[in-house]
């Protein structure tokens, strides 16, 4: 198993798993850790191509985080406001999508079974709010201060090693 980052503030668990000659795509397990919690389902077998293409569409975003006006709001502020921006976004607006950070977690997974994450990012010009909710309890929002820059980072490492690595 390979770790990227510090799992008691924001890491990326990855392990490849074996080949099969004649089988599926090449597959692995990934999760997020925040805080120490697992957040994402690390035991579920993901294409490898899938995890490294939605790094890919995350890392699109790298250095775009900063909204000092939506780093002041509270948590629940934070997720509505960038929810509702994905849904409303138009060209030339503010980039909402930079905020929302999480990867296919709920793939294979219906809804109430507890594997359903969000993950947002807003970052000022030192500090990152790692805010992540899980869809069963939709009204408990966790919180994870990091340094700005902090998660790119960590994305960035696991990115190139899922590359070399596929």
């Amino acid at each position: 198993m390979t770790i990227f980052g510090d799992p008691f503030r924001f890491a990326v668990q990855f392990v490849p798993l074996p080949v099969v000659i004649g089988g599926p795509l090449p597959e692995c397990h990934f999760t997020y850790r925040i805080g120490g919690r697992a957040v994402g389902n690390f035991h579920l077998d993901a294409p490898i191509c899938e995890v490294e293409g939605d790094l890919l569409h995350i890392l699109a975003d790298r250095g775009h985080r900063r909204c000092d006006a939506l780093f002041a709001r509270d948590a629940a502020q934070i997720v509505r406001e960038v929810d509702q921006g994905m849904l409303d976004f138009v060209p030339g607006d503010h980039r909402w999508s930079a905020h929302k950070i999480d990867y296919y977690m709920g793939h294979g997974y219906p809804p109430g079974s507890g594997e359903r994450w969000r993950v947002y990012l807003v970052e000022d010009g030192e500090t990152g709010r790692i805010l992540f909710q899980e869809d069963v309890v939709p009204d408990l929002i966790h919180e994870m201060a990091v340094p700005a820059g902090l998660v790119d980072e960590v994305l960035t490492a696991a990115w190139r090693h899922i590359v070399d690595t596929a």
